[in-house]
């Protein structure tokens, strides 16, 4: 009936127990990178990618038809280079609610609360009032920022430049997840019943 409790059946239903967590802001990642990423065609197909920066500081892609597969296509030749060009300063923020035919007003929420209050606790509805009170302040506050606010909450937010540089090294001598065995064994499983084709043969 709640975020708070759809976190919790989440986490509740699986093993190993999974990181839940809401998003408060996103960036416009698509329209920051559109002008620079490489089109490419086809890549519905494969089920491995792995992206990695070359030698010559480029972002370029490898990928497989199957990840059980030995090799990286293309086996000949030079990766993808998937962004020829590096996109310059932070993308935009986009606000943190839906719009167009999507969009639900905060009015038509409580009207549909005050209809569904029968099938809610009373501990449930607070959260909700609760929700919808934090909804209208944070829509009032994007709504009063001016251009010079919001990029320098664009700024605070941006992440990517505190991120730690992946080390290869680190990552192999880190010990292994006994789930992530598990997991890796129960997708070789089915991946080996998937392709797998038994004989067709007559019934006698």
């Amino acid at each position: 009936m709640t975020v708070p409790e759809l976190h919790t059946t989440i986490r509740e239903s699986y093993t190993p127990k999974p990181e839940t967590f809401d998003l408060e802001w996103v960036f416009d990642i698509s329209a920051w990178l559109e002008s620079h990423i490489a089109t490419i065609k086809t890549h519905v197909y494969p089920h491995a990618f792995k992206f990695f920066r070359g030698k010559d500081g480029k972002a370029k892609m490898v990928y497989k038809n199957w990840a059980q597969d030995k090799l990286w296509q293309p086996t000949t030749g030079e990766p993808l280079i998937i962004l020829p060009t590096l996109p310059n300063g932070i993308p935009k923020l986009i606000r943190p609610y839906l719009t167009g035919k999507e969009s639900t007003s905060l009015s038509d929420l409580r009207s549909k609360l005050k209809g569904s209050s029968h099938r809610m606790s009373e501990e449930q509805l607070q959260w909700w009032e609760s929700f919808i009170r934090r909804e209208e302040a944070t829509r009032a506050e994007w709504e009063g920022l001016t251009g010079k606010e919001t990029i320098a909450l664009e700024e605070e937010r941006w992440t990517l430049q505190h991120l730690t540089k992946y080390n290869a090294k680190t990552v192999k001598d880190k010990p292994a997840d006994p789930a992530t065995g598990r997991q890796e064994r129960e997708l070789e499983r089915l991946l080996a019943k998937e392709n797998s084709f038994p004989p067709v043969s007559k019934v006698k």
